[in-house]
């Protein structure tokens, strides 16, 4: 997993390369905390293309693992792209609207929405 820093009116956010590999398979999130902490930010950009479908299905228990790990090093993710209507399950919808009222986790079409998000002190 390949990491880059990119900044926003100040703020770093340290963004997830694309390259086939899953950020949150094996040691790879722990990957991404540490480039958070060698960044010194606490913001993730994560691209849907290196999430594993089983994070968008509750039932697996991984949407719940990785965000409470990013939570308990208080980093705040921002996931881009699409998801197919049929790969979420409805759980992971509700879950969603319950996240987008707080400030740690939320879902973007586009990176420039994720990179202000993330960039906004209040969240």
């Amino acid at each position: 997993m390949e990491f880059e820093v990119i900044e926003h009116n100040g703020i770093k956010v340290v963004e997830t390369i694309p390259d086939g590999a899953s950020i949150f398979v094996g040691n790879n999130v722990l990957d991404a905390i540490a480039a958070c902490g060698e960044n010194r930010t606490d913001r993730l950009l994560v691209h849907v293309a290196s999430v594993p479908a089983g994070f968008f299905d509750l039932k697996s228990g991984e949407a719940g693992e990785i965000l409470q790990k990013l939570r308990n090093y208080r980093i705040r993710l921002a996931l881009v792209g699409g998801v197919d209507a049929a790969a979420a399950s409805e759980r992971f919808s509700e879950m969603m609207i319950e996240e987008n009222r707080q400030r740690w986790f939320h879902m973007f079409a586009a990176s420039d929405a994720a990179v202000a998000w993330l960039a906004n002190p209040k969240g």
